[in-house]
């Protein structure tokens, strides 16, 4: 993502969206170049799973301390906060997609990248029209927890969100501001 300049001036809303919209595009080509075969068991498909969900982590962690230090424009954390939840979708959707082609049957429905990312956008969206749908146990466990991370994320894209233009508490005072 971009970083101020050395004049210490924001990039513009118009640039940043550029700059998102082509992260966007470059994993989605990316994604789509993936393999949709059998490549890993299934212990190894979850330590990718885990790692991924880290990484996630770890990059969610590093934005949200970088924009709430150094700088607070709402445009940035917006861009930040879709980025990374762009991210995770592509991170489930290859993980449906993987499952699905380790373990037949786990899934109605969800046959190529194409399906495996409209699963993952209708879950994200509680849209859920029925026409692709986990049907193993294992699908299920993994779908759940995408329900769980959807709502994490929610919470705290809400309390980013809601922060933003407030000052931080003054370390030097000793009552809270407004009393």
């Amino acid at each position: 993502m971009t970083t101020p300049s050395t004049d210490g001036a924001l990039p513009s809303p118009l640039r940043l969206g550029a700059e998102a919209a082509a992260v966007v595009a470059g994993l989605t080509v990316g994604y789509y170049l993936l393999p949709d075969r059998r490549v890993v068991s299934i212990p190894a498909f979850l330590t990718l799973f885990g790692a991924g969900l880290a990484l996630i982590a770890g990059l969610g962690t590093y934005a949200v301390r970088r924009y709430r230090h150094s700088w607070g424009s709402p445009v940035v954390r917006v861009v930040a906060l879709a980025a990374s939840l762009y991210l995770a979708v592509l991170l489930f959707a290859v993980s449906y997609l993987l499952l699905e082609r380790n373990q037949p049957g786990e899934f109605v429905g969800l046959h190529t990248h194409t399906d495996a990312l409209y699963f993952t956008l209708s879950v994200v969206s509680t849209v859920g029209f029925g026409d692709v749908h986990a049907t193993g146990q294992l699908a299920r466990t993994l779908v759940s927890f995408q329900f769980v991370f959807n709502l994490g994320y929610l919470g705290v894209a809400v309390s980013l969100v809601r922060s933003t233009g407030r000052p931080g508490p003054d370390k030097h005072q000793s009552t809270p501001p407004g009393q």
